[in-house]
């Protein structure tokens, strides 16, 4: 792992290198056992990348809004299961009029639809916790009433997905399943999820950040 913090030129090769940034990269490496753990694939979160799909009609958001909104459904998924976000998926639909019906009527302009695709075995009070966190992310950021906000919750077993190629397995099998990876495949989600706490701890997005290989 040092090899790739020191590839990605976020380690100091001599004293004249900017020390926040150092401090910042080794409080990434020691926090590795309990934030990443191979990509944050634990066996006490499960397997599995969250999904978010926004819709919207035209116009409602705009290139601020929606890093904005992106940012505030990550943190809410985090505060309402514990699980890391760095891998939290979030994307964005614009519906033009005439193309999203509710009762055969067309949706008012200000409605913001919400579907996530989670990771099965929640606690019935985390998803409750996970619905309002959600609202509360739209109505902020958006700055709808909580009435124009509906939000959707859909358990995947993680049988049912494949990530990275793979399959992911049944709760509990998760050790065996990361033993199985080759090694290609363990380092590149470990460069990830690495990546991913840098952005979030520095703001700063490392060259290729993301990217799928």
């Amino acid at each position: 792992m040092p090899a790739r913090i020191t590839e990605l030129g976020l380690l100091p090769h001599d004293a004249s290198h900017n020390r926040g940034t150092a401090h910042v990269i080794r409080d990434v490496l020691s926090s590795y056992h309990e934030w990443f753990l191979w990509a944050g694939l634990t066996a006490e979160y499960g397997v599995g990348m969250p999904t978010y799909t926004v819709r919207t009609p035209p116009g409602q958001l705009d290139d601020v809004t929606r890093p904005a909104l992106a940012r505030a459904i990550t943190g809410a998924h985090t505060a309402a299961t514990g699980a890391p976000g760095f891998f939290a998926q979030v994307g964005f639909e614009e519906l033009s009029a005439g193309r999203h019906f509710v009762g055969g009527v067309p949706v008012a302009d200000d409605f913001v639809f919400v579907h996530g695709q989670i990771r099965s075995g929640r606690k019935p009070e985390q998803k409750r916790a996970l619905i309002e966190a959600l609202v509360a992310a739209v109505t902020d950021t958006v700055g709808v009433p909580r009435i124009a906000v509906w939000v959707y919750l859909v358990d995947l077993p993680p049988p049912n997905m494949l990530e990275f190629g793979h399959v992911l397995p049944e709760p509990g099998g998760e050790d065996a399943w990361l033993a199985s990876l080759d090694t290609v495949d363990r380092e590149h989600l470990e460069s990830l999820a690495v990546e991913a706490q840098i952005l979030q701890l520095t703001g700063r997005e490392t060259p290729g950040f993301n990217r799928l290989r």
